[in-house]
Formats: C-alpha cells, structure tokens, sequence
C-alpha cells in the first residue's frame, strides 16, 4: 500500500486485509499454535473493543420520556437515571448506565434498555455467556464448568458464578408452569403406544436431611425409540424431576402425560423398583388401556 494512499478512502475490507498481511509477517518465526493463540486474544480484544462502542451507543440513544409498563401499558416516567450495571461478555467486562422506570400499578420497576438490548433479568452475564455457562454447568460439577469455559472460550469464570447462574435460571424456568408445552409442544401424528419410565436415586443434601431422593420420570411416545447395537436408543422425551417432593413429581408427571397421551390407545410403564413401577402406573392407569411390560 502507497504511503501516501488516502486511509479514508479505503474500504473496511481493504484495511483489515492489509493489517492482517502486516501481522502475519511479525508473526513468521512463531509456531501455528503460538499463532493462534495470539489470534485468539486479538479476536477478543476486538470483539470487546465493538461490544463497548455498541453499549455505549444503545446507552446514548436512552430518553428520558416516559415509557410504558410492559405489564400494562400505563406511561411511567424516569425514577432514578443512569444507573450502573456491570455485566460480564464472554470478551471481557462491560459497564452501562441505564435509566430505571417505575411504575405504581404494577408496583414494579424496569430499565427499558436492558430489554432492548436483551440482557437476563437479573445477573452479571450477558445472555451469549449464560448460554455457554448453562450448556457447560448443567453437564458437570461447577468448578469444572468454570475450568472447562476459561480453556475453550478464555473466559476466566469462578465456580460460585456458575453455580448463581444455574441456581437463577432454574428458579426462573420452574416458576413456568407450561415451560414444558411450550419447548415441546404435542405431536400432530398420535403413535400406537406410549412409554413411561420412572427412577430415583438417594443424594446428599445440606440441610436437616442428609440424604433426599430425586425421582426422575420419563414420557416418550414409541416412534422415537430406535434400535442401536441390539439397545433401544430414545431419541426424543419429556423428563420431569422433584427433590424430595412425592405430590409434585406425580403432578409433573401426570401434566406430561397428559401432553402426549390424549389419544393414546396404549401406554407401557417401566420402573426398576416395585414403588417406582407403581407410581409409573398411577399417573398412566387412569388414562387410558396399560401395555404392559416387564420393568427394567
């Protein structure tokens, strides 16, 4: 490029490729993985960099007119202006300043901006770095989640996060009560038979009680049970899961239940105790005609 060449008039696309040419020359006495591991960091160091331009715009486009409830739709003026947020990216930490709208209906407060941008409700992570907190958080012990996150996405996160995380997106997803419907809605074509399982298993707890039993139930309808390697391999269920809690599990289990069996002609229930068959077969018996098998 002409030293002379006027920057201005240069497509984005032309800059970056000619300062990729001018790294990748610093870069030639460096091994691949060196390489790109710096990439990495510059790739986060930039994606930081365009996520603190992007907030700082949202945040200047704010008024300070009145806004309208998302519960009612009353127009409720600014009660308290700019206040502070710090939220963690998966690139790095970023701070906005947010105006708080109340309204006295509703009794209840909002930030307009934290919906447009649509950031959780409530804590320090964006929605991107909650996904990846709960895809890794949900399969393993926390600490290692946090382990597993700073190795594959170079994001140093502590165990306690994780476990706020997990913790406050359980809660918001067991206050739905048709969370269940609405991620797996009834299937149009209605197989011949219905299979329900159910197990348990004692943990330990702190608290008074030591140990607690967790029941796990299981409802799948026959199509989505393929054979693999002289095994039945479910591709597709409804999973519901209760701690300790006996009347809630036979509630969420018959709820869906009630999802897939409609018009069921017949259902098979499987269970490895006796107790555990019998419940199976509480939430089925009175449903419809039972296929019966031996339990597993």
């Amino acid at each position: 490029m002409d030293k002379r060449t006027d920057l201005s008039q240069l497509t984005t696309e032309e800059l970056e490729t000619e300062l990729a040419q001018r790294r990748s020359r610093e870069r030639v006495a460096e091994d691949s993985y060196a390489v790109e591991v710096g990439l990495e960091a510059e790739a986060h160091q930039y994606v930081a960099t365009q996520l603190d331009a992007y907030y700082a715009a949202r945040e200047a486009t704010q008024t300070t007119a009145s806004q309208p409830c998302p519960r009612c739709g009353q127009l409720c003026r600014v009660r308290r202006p700019r206040v502070q947020r710090t939220i963690q990216s998966l690139h790095g930490v970023h701070v906005l300043r947010r105006h708080y709208h109340y309204c006295p209906r509703c009794r209840t407060g909002w930030f307009p901006l934290d919906l447009a941008l649509g950031l959780p409700d409530a804590g320090d992570v964006t929605a991107r770095l909650e996904q990846v907190v709960l895809d890794l958080g949900l399969h393993g012990p926390f600490a290692e989640a946090a382990e597993r996150c700073a190795l594959h996405h170079g994001v140093a996160l502590s165990e306690n996060l994780v476990r706020r995380v997990i913790d406050r997106v359980g809660r918001c997803a067991q206050a739905q009560t048709d969370l269940g419907a609405r991620l797996r809605p009834a299937a149009a074509e209605v197989p011949a038979t219905l299979v329900v399982q159910v197990d348990g298993s004692m943990l330990p707890t702190r608290g008074p009680d030591p140990w607690r039993e967790v029941k796990v139930g299981l409802v799948t309808r026959s199509d989505h049970i393929v054979a693999n390697k002289q095994r039945g391999l479910i591709t597709e269920a409804r999973f519901v899961a209760r701690l300790g809690d006996l009347d809630g599990f036979k509630t969420a289990l018959t709820d869906a239940l009630h999802l897939e069996s409609r018009t069921r002609k017949r259902h098979a229930a499987f269970g490895r105790r006796a107790s555990r068959w019998r419940l199976a077969m509480t939430a089925v018996r009175r449903r419809s005609k039972v296929f019966l098998r031996t339990p597993l």
